[in-house]
């Protein structure tokens, strides 16, 4: 049986309908973010820490080898990614006029 070929047209209005919903300029955005208030999207970090600490049990070993490594790395990492969020942030921010 041949498999059907995953339309890129809906993968594209599934990404852009709540980017759109969300938006000020649409209509119904106040109804649209109250039902998105009510939800709660912290919740997935717990899952995601839990599997993290399951791949890392199964390389113990391997972790124990690199451990002062891996340390650097997390810290650069961690830290990287916390600067360009916030220059991210700032430049939207200031193009925008909220700061």
């Amino acid at each position: 049986m041949p498999q059907k070929k995953f339309p890129g047209r809906w993968a594209a209005y599934n990404f852009f309908t709540p980017i759109r919903e969300r938006s000020t300029a649409y209509k119904n955005n106040k109804g649209v973010t109250g039902l998105f208030a009510k939800v709660s999207f912290m919740a997935p970090v717990t899952v995601v820490g839990a599997l993290a600490g399951i791949s890392m049990g199964k390389d113990l070993h391997s972790f124990k080898e690199q451990s002062w490594r891996m340390v650097i790395v997390a810290i650069l990492v961690f830290t990287g990614t916390f600067v360009l969020s916030a220059l991210v942030a700032q430049a939207v921010l200031s193009v925008t006029g909220a700061i």
